[in-house]
């Protein structure tokens, strides 16, 4: 599952990108040589507005199928309900309890910073 959210996260930034740059006349520079062309070749004056009323409908709706297309091809994993809970909470557990034996006493410094943290927090609430 990590794996898979990392590649939909990479490709979902790259689609929304792309995606995103359509929405507006001044996203990407195609859309400016398009501008160009249509007025070059059929004397159609295309405006910031006319722009945004054909292409955010339509970045909308690409969102969407982007976001399916990353959920269905990267998350939907049919192996997830396939885990042994039992095994990885004795793992968590263990390394758990094996960082916390690392930690050792409370030392003075620390006694003062959590002192201070009290003396704070109570003068304020």
């Amino acid at each position: 599952m990590y794996n898979g959210l990392c590649k939909a996260l990479m490709l979902g930034i790259a689609f929304c990108a792309s995606i995103g740059g359509t929405g507006m006349l001044t996203g990407t520079g195609p859309n400016l040589i398009v501008v160009n062309q249509a007025d070059a070749k059929y004397k159609e004056s295309i405006t910031f507005v006319k722009w945004a009323t054909f292409a955010t409908p339509t970045c909308l709706i690409m969102t969407v199928i982007a976001w399916a297309l990353l959920v269905f091809v990267f998350l939907c994993d049919k192996d997830r309900n396939k885990v042994n809970n039992e095994k990885q909470t004795k793992k968590a557990t263990q390394v758990i309890n094996e960082e916390y034996n690392k930690l050792g006493q409370v030392t003075f410094p620390e006694y003062m910073i959590i002192g201070m943290t009290h003396i704070y927090y109570d003068s304020f609430v």
